[in-house]
């Protein structure tokens, strides 16, 4: 073997080496055992150590419940999460109701929101202190929120699909660690091997990033970056992304699947997904009239007094992973409003789970907010292309999911829809006329520009006064 190619092979092998490393050395540093004996078995506990008003649920990765210490709330019976921190929530919502519609006389308002990915629990409880009032309502507007914290974080990802799990089983043996090095082995030579055919599409899906320059310099400057590097990023940095984003990816949805769960298989510490949990207790507590296009909700202290309500559920790009599992969970909770913001669900996951609840429940109206072709290929875009450019639903498609369909494109990229013949788009007008929408930003004054800009503040709140604004939804801007 030439001394060229044997130093080839030895950076290869001493980046994925470096890179093992790394990623064990932070499993060490993440490690910390929890004992349910040394946790509060008494939820009462952590409560008081939250806000006045409780208006989030933390889920483990693994599906159960937890405080904000990170230790698991309740038995394993979910009885005492059940009885105490859910309902701590629902009695929150009982005080709220009742001064919305009795001292102000308007209709309360409750918003479920999930968010996206690279989220890990810090990231998500400042989430809800930048959403949230010093009342636990969103501030400057009607709303209650009710926040889904999950860890969505990627390097915790990487490191479970590394060293925890393997198959349908989740360790902490010897054996996941003994196992890794050939788990790290095996997908980096999968990933060189399967980025270098992905890559005309890829180059494809982010060459409006040239087309729709914004100045004078993109078009000489950056694109000719952009064509010169692509055998760089073809060899080199793109499987390595494909190496850490495509196990995170997977082990996501995972996590995402896992807060639903009806049954959390040897599981210490809770029988069922803790929004499971929630979600079937907040299902107890609203009744449908005159065929269920009228909902009210029922407080606890008199089963008599019905309160006209309006429950509104939002997903952020991985988010509605969890807000399609919610969809399909449970059907008959009437939502006034479902929002998709840049969702990374595919077309034909949010098809299956959307369009037959819309079927159910004749009241509901959806909203999809998406980014412009541009703004979703510019993302990412340097004067030196050293990563791929393209948001974060454009890697996912074309890096760290396996497609084989249109029907497998995401559901957050205009042109995925038209190309899949979704129904959202496909022959689909009539049954849901004026209930159904997909909104494309162009990028103008007070829009999102960036897959990650949806659920900053002012951008966020703008969106849902746009939602809640409305009650006949504009045209579609796919089609």
């Amino acid at each position: 073997m030439s001394a060229p190619h044997r130093e080839l092979i030895d950076r290869i092998l001493f980046i994925l080496f470096g890179s093992w490393l790394f990623i064990l050395a932070q499993e060490c540093a993440a490690l910390q055992p929890v004992d349910l004996k040394s946790s509060n078995p008494d939820p009462t506990e952590d409560i008081a150590d939250q806000a006045k008003n409780l208006n989030y649920i933390m889920v483990h990765q693994d599906g159960y419940p937890i405080g904000r210490n990170l230790k698991p709330v309740g038995n394993k019976d979910n009885d005492d999460f059940r009885s105490k921190y859910v309902g701590k929530i629902l009695s929150d919502i009982d005080e709220y109701a009742r001064e919305t519609w009795t001292n102000q006389r308007k209709k309360p308002q409750i918003l479920i929101f999930v968010h996206g990915g690279s989220n890990p629990y810090e990231a998500g409880l400042r989430k809800v202190e930048e959403l949230s009032g010093k009342d636990g309502r969103s501030a400057g507007s009607s709303y209650y929120p009710i926040f889904i914290l999950w860890n969505s974080d990627l390097m915790s990802s990487v490191r479970d699909n590394l060293v925890k799990i393997r198959g349908a089983e989740v360790t902490n043996t010897a054996w996941g660690w003994l196992t890794s090095p050939f788990i790290a082995a095996g997908q980096f030579a999968s990933s060189l091997f399967d980025v270098v055919p992905m890559m005309w599409p890829l180059v494809r899906a982010t060459w409006p990033s040239c087309t729709g320059a914004q100045s004078w310099w993109e078009y000489p400057v950056s694109c000719g970056s952009f064509v010169i590097t692509v055998p760089t990023r073809a060899f080199i940095t793109s499987p390595l992304i494909e190496l850490f984003g495509a196990p995170a990816w997977s082990t996501i949805n995972r996590r995402a699947r896992s807060i639903l769960a009806p049954k959390l298989e040897l599981n210490p510490y809770a029988r069922e997904g803790a929004l499971l949990t929630f979600m079937q207790e907040l299902n107890t507590r609203i009744s449908t009239q005159d065929g269920n296009t009228k909902w009210k909700w029922k407080n606890s202290n008199d089963t008599n007094d019905h309160i006209p309500i309006e429950i509104t559920l939002v997903g952020h790009s991985m988010g509605t992973i969890v807000s399609d599992e919610i969809l399909r969970a449970f059907p008959k909770i009437p939502f006034e409003r479902i929002v998709y913001l840049a969702s990374a669900s595919s077309v034909r996951d949010v098809d299956t789970a959307v369009l037959p609840y819309l079927d159910g429940n004749k009241k509901t109206k959806f909203w999809a907010f998406t980014l412009s072709r541009a703004n979703e290929a510019r993302t990412g875009m340097r004067i030196v292309d050293l990563l791929e450019r393209g948001s974060l639903l454009v890697w996912i498609d074309h890096l760290f999911e396996d497609v084989k369909t249109k029907g497998q494109l995401r559901f957050g990229i205009c042109e995925n829809l038209t190309q899949s013949k979704s129904g959202f788009v496909e022959q689909r007008e009539e049954p849901y006329k004026g209930r159904l929408t997909v909104v494309r930003f162009e990028g103008k004054e007070n829009e999102p520009t960036t897959h990650w800009e949806f659920d900053e503040g002012k951008i966020f709140k703008k969106i849902l006064d746009r939602v809640y604004g409305q009650d006949t939804l504009p045209a579609s801007d796919c089609r």
